[in-house]
């Protein structure tokens, strides 16, 4: 922060992302420049026009940058080690952090058991830090997920209406290994992501394995 002083009244302005809050974002999107000023230095409305804020404007360029371009990432958070590898949590917390990709608070409250709420005051370079770290693991289990448990949809499948099953989204899973391991849903949702995996990965495997017997045993 930095302490400008004139005649009417001083006034501090953020000098950098650790300066803004992460609920400030939220209210930037739709808030006027006016207000964005009022949020950021206190001033009212009334008061801007009487201070010559351009003498403010080039501390305040970092607010065009792109803050995931810029911030490095952070393995952990208010002295919380963060996961290197989300697989390693539960399905539960897969599911809603994958749920809300596009909120770092909601992402980062998964991880760290810390309430939202708590995290949209805290400032963007430790919290969009943290969130970088965890993107990294979930980006990598997004690429690993759809390279092992690719499966082709067959026609007949289609016409028969397998994609109703798509609103029911990760229930799938959670009923299909319920089933198939005598598991409660609950059960399933707490089981870690990585065996989750690898249950997937081999039904879809054992699938694949099926067809393609089952096409040999008809060419004898």
């Amino acid at each position: 922060m930095i302490r400008f002083k004139t005649k009417l009244k001083d006034f501090t302005i953020p000098t950098s992302w650790r300066d803004i809050k992460c609920s400030d974002i939220d209210f930037f999107k739709d808030a006027s420049e006016s207000e964005v000023i009022e949020r950021l230095t206190g001033l009212t409305v009334d008061e801007q026009v009487f201070i010559d804020l351009n003498g403010i404007v080039p501390y305040l360029e970092f607010l065009q940058e792109n803050p995931f371009e810029t911030l490095e990432k952070l393995d952990f958070y208010k002295g919380i080690q963060l996961p290197s590898d989300i697989g390693e949590c539960t399905f539960e917390k897969k599911i809603q952090a994958f749920t809300n990709l596009d909120s770092p608070t909601k992402v980062l409250s998964v991880y760290s058991g810390i309430d939202e709420q708590i995290i949209l005051q805290d400032n963007i370079e430790d919290v969009y830090g943290a969130y970088l770290h965890l993107l990294e693991s979930i980006n990598a289990i997004v690429e690993r997920d759809n390279n092992a448990l690719e499966s082709k949809t067959t026609e007949e499948q289609k016409r028969a209406g397998i994609d109703m099953f798509n609103q029911l989204g990760d229930f799938n899973t959670i009923d299909l290994i319920a089933r198939d391991y005598n598991y409660t849903h609950r059960e399933v949702e707490l089981l870690p992501y990585n065996l989750v995996f690898l249950i997937l990965f081999r039904m879809n495997i054992s699938s694949k394995f099926e067809k393609n017997y089952s096409e040999i045993i008809k060419e004898k």
